[in-house]
């Protein structure tokens, strides 16, 4: 009985072929809407939750306060308000944080036998490593003893090292930076650029000592970098430390912060938001596609109703009951159904490669897409598809032949 419902739903389905293919396309559209929203949403998530694992959830970044030049703000950065000092009293005083690092930024130019490279160079705390997730590639990061030792090591980014000794290994090489031999001890595994576009590979790391003996001898520094004990210590920690800062630096209670202490993942939570919200929009859109499409079906379906009424009183007439033709009219929206989502899928998935390939996007087709967007695209057969099967199962065999007549 099934079988031959099946047979007989393709045949109807069949013989009007423009229509069916229409119909078939609208539902192909909204769910390749959905499986493209839904692979990009995954792909999103991915990237979101890579970004938490490569800066870390218990990450505090302290910068200097803005300078007024000529009644203009200069921006966060541009004053010169922190000091290493500060840096060792918030590590030592707040419970909530577990270590900071100064950081003293500048660019040198660094050369090696018979090569030369540009670059940023920061001089740190060992620990800036662990609170930045860097690790080293080849070789080691220098350690506590280095910094007391004033010892002149350097670990490389891997662009700057691809740039200074292009394959060569650079580890025990020596350079010079402003004038003075550095050993490079280590090379770090590459990062890639953030989210400005800062080169994170291009840098050169040295004890924070050294940098102030041989590179510069500014008292201030450019970022202080704070690991927090937990992820729910994050608030109370970064009060701390603001209320902590604003007392060494003597800054009256009606005064504004001479600097800002910002949490990567806030940012990283906040574009995560813009990309759900973007991902709803779009997952509307499909529902939106998938409505209209389901619209179609039923249309279809009436009026396949209307032209195979004389079919239907004949077969009732002889005895077919009304669930028989009610479910013969309900597979055959269900298969309008079906072959539009697995359209749709293959479109959806084939879009998400082109969106991958063309915007450089890590898209994700997962499982569970496939199945929320086939289940989708059936269950808009189904329910549009249910007022015409209804109909067709309720029509008087005598007015249904007479009709057609």
């Amino acid at each position: 009985m099934f079988a031959a419902m099946c047979r007989a739903a393709w045949a109807s389905l069949f013989r009007q072929r423009l229509r069916t293919t229409l119909t078939i396309a609208g539902i192909a559209i909204g769910v390749a809407a959905v499986v493209c929203t839904a692979a990009l949403g995954a792909a999103s998530a991915e990237r979101v939750q890579s970004q938490i694992d490569n800066l870390g959830e218990d990450f505090l970044w302290i910068r200097p306060g803005s300078l007024i030049v000529n009644g203009a703000q200069t921006g966060w950065g541009s004053a010169r308000t922190l000091t290493a000092d500060d840096a060792a009293a918030i590590a030592a005083t707040i419970p909530d944080i577990a270590t900071c690092s100064p950081v003293a930024q500048g660019r040198e130019q660094v050369v090696a036998s018979g090569s030369n490279w540009n670059t940023r160079y920061q001089g740190v705390l060992p620990s800036y490593f662990a609170i930045r997730r860097r690790t080293a590639g080849a070789g080691v990061t220098f350690t506590d003893a280095d910094v007391s030792a004033y010892a002149r090591v350097v670990v490389l980014g891997s662009a700057t090292a691809s740039n200074l000794f292009q394959s060569a290994n650079p580890i025990g090489r020596t350079v010079r930076m402003n004038g003075f031999p550095f050993l490079v001890i280590g090379v770090l595994a590459p990062r890639g650029a953030d989210r400005s576009g800062l080169d994170r590979d291009d840098v050169a790391f040295v004890p924070y000592t050294t940098a102030y003996r041989n590179l510069d001898r500014r008292e201030w520094v450019s970022d202080v970098m704070c690991a927090v004990t937990a992820p729910d210590r994050m608030s109370d920690a970064e009060d701390r430390a603001s209320t902590l800062l604003r007392i060494r630096h003597g800054l009256p209670a009606d005064g504004p912060d001479d600097f800002t202490i910002q949490k990567p993942l806030e940012v990283i939570e906040m574009r995560a938001q813009t990309s759900r919200t973007l991902a709803l929009l779009l997952t509307a859109i499909g529902g939106v596609s998938l409505i209209v499409a389901g619209v179609g079906i039923m249309n279809i379906m009436l009026v396949s109703v209307a032209e195979r009424s004389r079919e239907i009183g004949v077969r009732l007439a002889i005895g077919a009951r009304v669930r028989d033709i009610r479910w013969q009219f309900l597979l055959e929206a269900a298969t309008l159904g079906l072959i539009g989502g697995l359209c749709g899928i293959a479109a959806g998935s084939i879009g998400a490669r082109a969106l991958s390939a063309l915007f450089s996007w890590p898209t994700v087709v997962t499982a569970d897409s496939v199945t929320i967007a086939t289940a989708s695209a059936v269950g808009a057969g189904l329910i549009f598809g249910y007022f015409p099967a209804h109909r067709a199962s309720r029509l008087d065999p005598i007015e249904a032949i007479r009709d057609d007549t």
